[in-house]
This record gives structure tokens, C-alpha cells and sequence, in this order.
């Protein structure tokens, strides 16, 4: 456009000099304007070749939603206390719960502001790994007597803590499990990856949440464990989904301990 109007401000300049001078700026005019009305036209049909391509993955993907079993959300499995009782005494014993005791008497009715202030979210985070690591032994004791009895053949279970992870390691040593964890090379991560999707002998993947939010597959499951959630819900359907995608031909389930 602005290649125009100064073809139209040379055209003014040129009628006053002379016929040919005029003639020479018509038609560079023309020209430009030829060029920038193809450029229009090509960026135009770009633009719907590109909607057309995306239209055509927006359907591929749903119907890939719609050709994959279904996935069942089952309600949170308790853990009995008789199961976990010395645990529980040690958790209940520890300085962090006394703390947070503390803060929950002085609070009184303002439990969720005195929650958020500087010191107390350092207490709540550490509640909150006492309590993964009371639940990974029972949990993992749990997931072994399935195995064992053949109620499944593989599981992708999912923890925030390292420590609960170790622990569930411990718990489900015999079944020969893999882990993703945050820290790991890119080689390292894929590698376990391919022993648990190709290897029947490999039939537990322990996956420190985020470090296995998107992005991989490991549809050689069907059954989906969480020893701990994350507080962002999207989150926990996008891990869970990790054995939902496509390849997957078997209804898959989550528990949340």
C-alpha cells in the first residue's frame, strides 16, 4: 500500500514533466499493484489451507477420543489405620504435625489464612510428605498382593515425594520397576520408558508427578494408582491420560489413595 501511494505522488510529478515520464509510472503502478494483490491472494489461501489442515486434526483427535475405551475415576481407597498404625504414631509424633497443630489452635476460625502466612506453608509441605510416606508402605504392600495374585499385569503409579517413592521402589522390588523422576537425562527417561511398554517382565512404573505430566506414553497399562494428588486437577487427568492414548485397546482405572 504504501509502494502505491507513492507511485500515485510520482504519477503527479511525472504528468507535469512530461507524456513518456507518465506513462513509465502507470505502469509500475500496475505492476505493484499486480504484486501486492497476488501476495493478498496467496496469503489468503495459506491462511484456509492452514484452517483446513487444522479443521482435519481437531476431527482426527476426537475421533481418536472416541475410538479409545473408556477410562473409570474410582473413589479414594482409605487406608485402615490398623495397617499403618506404627506409622501413624510416628507421623503423629513428629515436630511438623506438632506445628501445625499449633497453628490450627491459634487460628481459630481463620484456619486458611493463618494456613498461607510466611512460616506455615513450610509446616503444611512437610505434613504433607509424612503423610505420602505413611500411606507408600501399605499402599505398596497392596499393590504387591495384586500383582502377585495376577489382578493386572502392569501399573503406572504416581507420587510427588521422592521419599514415598522409595519407598514404593522397596515395597515393589520383585516386579521389577522402572521410575521417572525429575533430574533425569532425556536418555535415561526413555530408556525406562521403552523397558516398561516392551518388556512383560517390567510391570511397575513409579512416575514422580510432573516429571511424567505430558508427553509420554505408557499405554502398556491400564491401571493408574495416585499415592499422592497435585493440587492443580487438570494435572492429575493429564498423568492418568498417560495411559489413555492411542494404542490403547483396554479400559483403563485410577485409584487415588
Amino acid at each position: 500500500q504504501r509502494r502505491l501511494v507513492h507511485h500515485e505522488f510520482d504519477e503527479v510529478a511525472a504528468h507535469r514533466r512530461g507524456t513518456d515520464d507518465a506513462n513509465q509510472i502507470v505502469a509500475a503502478r500496475e505492476q505493484s499493484a499486480e504484486c501486492i494483490d497476488d501476495r493478498v491472494v496467496s496469503r489468503h489461501a495459506a491462511h484456509v489451507e492452514f484452517l483446513r489442515h487444522r479443521r482435519q486434526r481437531v476431527r482426527r483427535g476426537e475421533q481418536v477420543l472416541r475410538d479409545l475405551p473408556p477410562i473409570f475415576w474410582h473413589p479414594t481407597y482409605v487406608i485402615e489405620s490398623e495397617a499403618a498404625s506404627a506409622e501413624l504414631r510416628r507421623l503423629e509424633q513428629s515436630p511438623e504435625v506438632a506445628e501445625l497443630r499449633r497453628v490450627l489452635e491459634a487460628a481459630d476460625e481463620g484456619v486458611t489464612r493463618a494456613l498461607f502466612v510466611a512460616e506455615e506453608p513450610i509446616a503444611m509441605a512437610s505434613v504433607r510428605r509424612l503423610t505420602a510416606e505413611l500411606k507408600a508402605r501399605p499402599v505398596g504392600k497392596l499393590l504387591a498382593e495384586e500383582l502377585a495374585d495376577g489382578a493386572y499385569d502392569k501399573i503406572v503409579v504416581f507420587a510427588h515425594h521422592l521419599a514415598a517413592l522409595d519407598i514404593l521402589r522397596e515395597e515393589l522390588a520383585p516386579f521389577s520397576s522402572c521410575e521417572i523422576r525429575g533430574g533425569q537425562t532425556e536418555r535415561s527417561r526413555q530408556a525406562e520408558i521403552d523397558a516398561f511398554q516392551t518388556d512383560p517382565k517390567r510391570r511397575v512404573m513409579l512416575v514422580q508427578q510432573k516429571a511424567g505430566y505430558h508427553t509420554i506414553t505408557l499405554h502398556a497399562a491400564a491401571q493408574v494408582a495416585f499415592l499422592e494428588q497435585s493440587w492443580t486437577p487438570d494435572e492429575n487427568v493429564q498423568e492418568a491420560k498417560r495411559c489413555h492414548r492411542f494404542g490403547q485397546t483396554r479400559p483403563v482405572f485410577v485409584r487415588n489413595f
